[in-house]
């Protein structure tokens, strides 16, 4: 791997060059992410290191700290270079010094600090299967090709713990059993083994701030609940702020990860850490990772803690989270946790310049990874938000092929289900009307997805201006100029839109798109709902 040459701006400058040659300077003041290369360089560029000698520290192998020596490069007596294997996930601490016979010089900007995700989270196509509609366990290995055939390599199961008298997912009655209308821990393990079998990770749901006013915790460990005496059972319920409304989930109790008595308070860390890390065995077993529900209100001692334990212990396990909260709150949030990836909420905008907006800023935050979807199981359906089930075309495209290389889609999409798929119900094997079929759509963006290394990446995106607010144009590059894709989508859900472009492309993927070429350059016309990827 050849080093490129650097200008140096300080007595110890470090940087590190991944397996496809790329260099990122490392900044102590800014979080390093590397996503799924195997191997990895170090150069540290040291003002007058001359005949001495340079050391890096760190934990290289993600585990205990440790001083290595670095490799002197031939063509320049003041570049120094170390060779790695990554972890398979988690934090990386580097720094270096140089020693003479007099003393040892310390690099003055410290450790920086590189977050390492799993090698799935670089190629991510996730899809939202709701278990409580899906039939047992039987039902779901047959699920299984359609998903893999439309493209997907990870399903997110919403929770599958024993529910309580609501039949919600989310209002556990048993943290640790599977609900028995699933099947059983025989037909389970059956259906992880299809998913291994089939190369589908699975994303396992967990929910650490509350559980069912009915379970077992809040029947036989009740002081491990928050109090309130106001209510009947002396049990504080959750709840969230809806604009400025406070609402109150009845069916659900709050833990109290504050207990005044240090002892129970440990119990209870203790308690919620082996449910987490149960869920996080079944999740490794697939090479799949956890999701956590409503981060944002979770205990942050609790969970700096918890994380801190699930990096040592399951390093090859991604943490995905549902964490809405302003922008310096999630870098800190991904710096002090390790979260390798963020749920994006891209269907909160569904007016085109507002979402170029919002695409925009994810781009301009490199040390933050979203997964962009067009809904999820908590919104309403693609028809009601967007005005049409094939609205899911544009949006599915668009989340997928603009943002960095992490994009998923929630059950029913694909068969253009006019209202939301109800996932707090008593479970079975619900029948859906399938009035349309968007899956081979569906796959064909799938297909680019995984195969052109520029859609997962961040900054390489510029948006080009159009003469309506029904289109989104933009160009995707790699940075040596190797490829470059211009990405049409039609946003209107009744009419035609055409765009106009200056230089000769080729279509490489239409979806309700005709090319026409002109003599002054193209001429695309793109159906209600339609997209286009040209090749530039």
């Amino acid at each position: 791997m050849a080093l490129p040459d650097r200008k140096l701006s300080s007595p110890f400058t470090l940087s590190l060059i991944d397996s496809r040659g790329d260099l990122k300077s490392l900044k102590s003041t800014r979080l390093t992410r590397l996503r799924g290369t195997h191997t990895y360089r170090v150069r540290a560029d040291v003002n007058n290191s001359g005949r001495q000698k340079v050391f890096l520290m760190g934990n290289m192998g993600g585990d205990e700290f440790q001083t290595i020596p670095m490799t002197q490069c031939e063509d320049n007596p003041n570049c120094w270079t170390f060779e790695g294997t990554l972890p398979k996930s988690g934090f990386l601490r580097i720094t270096s010094f140089m020693e003479t016979e007099e003393a040892r010089y310390w690099d003055p900007c410290g450790y920086r600090e590189i977050l390492v995700d799993p090698p799935l989270f670089n190629n991510l196509r996730m899809y939202s299967y709701l278990p409580g509609v899906s039939g047992d366990f039987n039902h779901w290995i047959k699920d299984l090709d359609n998903i893999k055939k439309m493209g997907f390599n990870a399903i997110h199961l919403l929770p599958l713990t024993e529910m309580g008298f609501t039949n919600s997912p989310y209002a556990a009655k048993n943290l640790y059993k599977i609900d028995p209308a699933y099947g059983t821990e025989e037909e389970f393990e059956r259906f992880l083994a299809a998913c291994v079998e089939k190369e589908i990770a699975l994303c396992f749901d967990v929910v650490l701030n509350h559980v069912s006013c009915d379970s077992e915790l809040a029947r036989n460990k009740a002081h491990w609940i928050k109090g309130d005496p106001l209510r009947r059972d002396g049990l504080k319920r959750a709840g969230c702020w809806h604009g400025g409304d406070w609402i109150s989930w009845e069916e659900l109790v709050l833990i109290d990860y504050d207990h005044p008595d240090p002892q129970i308070r440990k119990e209870i860390w203790n308690y919620m850490e082996e449910y987490l890390f149960h869920w996080a065995t079944l999740a490794e077993k697939t090479g799949g990772f956890i999701r956590l529900d409503n981060l944002h209100s979770s205990h942050q001692g609790f969970i700096k803690k918890v994380l801190g334990h699930l990096h040592n212990d399951y390093p090859g396990v991604g943490i995905f989270s549902e964490f809405f909260h302003s922008p310096e709150e999630l870098r800190r949030g991904v710096k002090e946790w390790g979260l390798n990836l963020l749920l994006a909420n891209s269907w909160e905008y569904p007016f085109v310049p507002p979402l170029i907006d919002y695409l925009k800023s994810l781009h301009q935050a490199p040390e933050l990874r979203y997964l962009l979807m067009p809904t999820t199981h908590d919104t309403e359906s693609v028809n009601r938000l967007f005005g049409g089930p094939k609205s899911i075309i544009p949006r599915y495209f668009t989340c997928a092929l603009m943002g960095s290389g992490q994009a998923g889609m929630t059950m029913g999409a694909e068969w253009g289900e006019e209202e939301k798929i109800e996932f707090i119900k008593k479970p079975g094997r619900v029948k859906f009307h399938k009035n349309e079929d968007y899956s081979e759509a569906i796959q064909r963006i799938n297909e680019l997805h995984k195969n052109q290394d520029l859609f997962h990446k961040t900054g390489n995106i510029e948006f080009l201006k159009t003469n309506t607010d029904s289109l989104i144009v933009c160009r995707r590059f790699c940075r040596d100029g190797t490829s470059q894709l211009l990405l049409v989508a039609n946003f209107n859900t009744h009419h035609m839109e055409e765009f106009h472009y200056g230089e000769k492309v080729s279509l490489l993927m239409g979806e309700g798109a005709k090319l026409e070429k002109m003599d002054w350059g193209i001429r695309i016309v793109l159906e209600p709902c339609g997209v286009a990827v040209l090749e530039m």
